[in-house]
């Protein structure tokens, strides 16, 4: 299989790596020269405790330099992802398909502007990942990785994608809820993210104070109220749950947000808080928690520049 990877930062380079590992022919696209130039050198590596794992892909920041390919991987920034899209335009055509791989809300619909919605796949993954330095990627927490039609519908695409992914050690699960899945995923990670970049903590570490749990809950509360409102399926039986087992599961783990405020780079906020704010507003369900949660993040994106 031909697979294009949108992007070669931490969940990008992931997969890209465990991909052309298994021999898929990979081909990576970002417009970052220095990962293009480090990649081009040295090929990724994973590390994954004390085992490394090193491949060689095809690197570039050309779109055009990539004539056809039968899957692209959207795991750009989800602010970045309708110029993403829009620049492999051509590759979208006939069977090829688009599986967006991000966290929060919005990026189906983005992508499902530019190019055919039947050629569209959604996903989310829950492995955890750090980019370490262009090419080096830190594989911090391993999780199933969940795709799906946007209708529901088990397909022969679908199934084949899995079947690869699950070959290169990518636990994959079809879902027939897949929109559940990245709405569900993005009111647990609403919590998590915009907290740890708040305290400058580790995703354990909210668990270790009662005023980080208790804000926490509120923050999923609202966002589950949100999607309540909009007739999504939970996939959580307990949200909760799930929400404290994740962050015991990734309690080491430096959130994406928080890499973000460390590096004076922008967030996905708007993704996740922004979007649930957004939502609510639009059919009356007050976010008040979500709202001064963003507030603060987009506050510590801009307070160094």
């Amino acid at each position: 299989m031909k697979i294009v990877i949108l992007g070669a930062g931490a969940v990008g380079g992931l997969f890209g790596g465990l991909l052309a590992k298994a021999g898929q022919d990979v081909w990576m696209l970002e417009k970052d020269k220095d990962l293009v130039g480090a990649i081009k050198e040295n090929g990724v590596s994973i590390i994954n405790g004390g085992e490394t794992i090193c491949a060689r892909v095809n690197v570039t920041s050309d779109p055009q330099e990539i004539q056809s390919c039968d899957l692209v991987l959207l795991c750009v920034k989800s602010f970045d992802t309708g110029e993403a899209v829009r620049g492999i335009t051509h590759l979208i055509k006939g069977e090829a398909t688009l599986l967006t791989l991000q966290t929060g809300l919005g990026n189906l619909e983005t992508a499902g502007s530019i190019v055919p919605i039947q050629n569209i796949l959604g996903g989310i993954t829950y492995n955890g990942s750090t980019l370490l330095s262009p090419g080096r990627v830190r594989h911090t927490a391993r999780g199933a990785t969940f795709i799906g039609e946007v209708d529901g519908k088990e397909t022969l695409r679908v199934s084949e994608i899995a079947q690869t992914f699950n070959a290169a050690g990518i636990e994959t699960e079809i879902s027939d809820n897949i929109i559940g899945h990245i709405w569900s995923k993005a009111i647990v990670y609403s919590g998590i993210n915009p907290l740890t970049a708040t305290f400058q903590a580790k995703n354990g570490q909210l668990l270790d104070r009662m005023a980080s749990v208790s804000l926490l809950t509120v923050i999923v509360e609202e966002g589950m109220e949100v999607a309540k409102a909009y007739g999504k399926k939970f996939v959580y039986d307990d949200p909760y749950e799930q929400l404290f087992a994740i962050c015991k599961k990734t309690s080491e783990h430096i959130s994406p947000m928080l890499q973000d405020i460390m590096n004076h780079r922008k967030t996905e906020i708007e993704a996740l808080n922004g979007a649930i704010v957004a939502r609510g507003k639009k059919v009356g369900i007050p976010t008040p928690v979500n709202s001064t949660l963003a507030n603060i993040i987009k506050f510590l994106e801009k307070k160094d520049n």
